[in-house]
């Protein structure tokens, strides 16, 4: 949907606030999930982002 509207791929950081998002509108849900998004930005360099089970989310170096 966000190509469709912006005409352009989302970035990597879009995907990550969208994750959190959802995963927060979710949180009285059973789903209880831990997440990692890794993509690259707007540089090339690679993101990795580290989520707990409500949606707060890190951009690290690495996750474990």
């Amino acid at each position: 949907m966000y190509e469709f509207n912006n005409h352009k791929e989302p970035s990597c950081s879009s995907v990550a606030n969208l994750l959190s998002r959802t995963l927060y509108g979710k949180r009285f849900f059973p789903y209880y999930t831990f997440n990692l998004l890794a993509g690259f930005d707007a540089e090339g360099n690679g993101t990795v982002y580290g989520y707990d089970a409500i949606g707060s989310f890190d951009c690290t170096n690495y996750i474990v």
